[in-house]
């Protein structure tokens, strides 16, 4: 964690944030003054020499006092930050979740010369202001050419990640062939047994299941959530490398869902949308 990553858990005072912007003028003030003064008595060498060496003293106080006054602080940096995750971060990786085409085989593999894959995803993304928690509707075309459509909301805790999959509760029973009045434990089960060696893989790399979906109202209607949770360190927040390996790990963990199952993940509920 960053020294700045530091600051912006401190809780500062919005008083304390006031004083401290004052002191930073007077500071600015003070070293102009010495410079003035420089040009004002013709004695350049003493004065600028004293400028330089109270500006050189001044500026790392002066870093920190507008990391401390401009930046947000405690419990709001922290949420802050989370929800630039949900927005972009997240959004930003779910577009290579399907199947690519394997791409054409080059002797001259030059970053510069690499071509974007021809599937990404299209991701809508649904979330309110200061909630940790958003939805995700994932659509575009498996490399076979099929549609694929996958519903996802992503839950953000300190210390834990809740990955829900969503279906509509006659389409899940349908796709897992149970009965409409399937229960949910004959739900869980089936979904288990449908996704046997996604969900021991995901295990294996420290995710955990709900043995029964639960139910969750989602663009006003009733759907099943399949859930998947994931213990994640205290300073994921601020740490790139580890969202960017948490974020990762969720697209290969999804994309593994629907290469074992691509029936179920059929867009049959809505229509399919051209990918971005």
């Amino acid at each position: 964690m960053t020294l700045l990553d530091q600051l912006r858990i401190l809780r500062v005072p919005g008083f304390v944030k006031v004083l401290l912007a004052l002191l930073a003028i007077s500071l600015i003030i003070l070293n102009v003054y010495v410079i003035f003064r420089g040009l004002q008595d013709q004695r350049y060498d003493f004065w600028v020499a004293a400028g330089a060496s109270l500006l050189a003293a001044i500026v790392p106080a002066l870093a920190i006092i507008a990391a401390l006054v401009i930046t947000e602080s405690g419990m709001a940096a922290l949420k802050r930050r989370m929800q630039l995750m949900l927005a972009t971060e997240i959004p930003g990786e779910l577009r290579f979740t399907f199947e690519a085409p394997s791409p054409e085989l080059d002797t001259d593999c030059k970053p510069s010369k690499l071509k974007f894959r021809p599937n990404r995803a299209r991701v809508e993304c649904g979330m309110y202001r200061d909630e940790l928690w958003a939805n995700y509707r994932l659509t575009a075309r498996a490399a076979d050419g099929r549609a694929q459509l996958a519903r996802l909301r992503i839950e953000l805790v300190m210390q834990r990640v809740n990955i829900n999959l969503l279906f509509s509760r006659d389409l899940a029973a349908r796709r897992l062939k149970l009965a409409p009045g399937a229960t949910v434990e004959e739900l869980g089960a089936a979904f288990e047994a449908a996704f046997k060696h996604t969900i021991t893989g995901a295990r294996g790399a420290g995710y955990g299941f709900n043995a029964l979906p639960m139910v969750r109202i989602v663009e006003g209607r009733d759907e099943l959530a399949f859930v998947a949770t994931r213990a994640i360190e205290a300073e994921f927040v601020w740490d790139p490398s580890a969202r960017l390996e948490f974020i990762q790990d969720l697209v290969l963990m999804i994309r593994s869902f629907v290469n074992e199952r691509p029936d179920v993940f059929d867009p049959e509920e809505a229509p399919l949308k051209a990918a971005a």
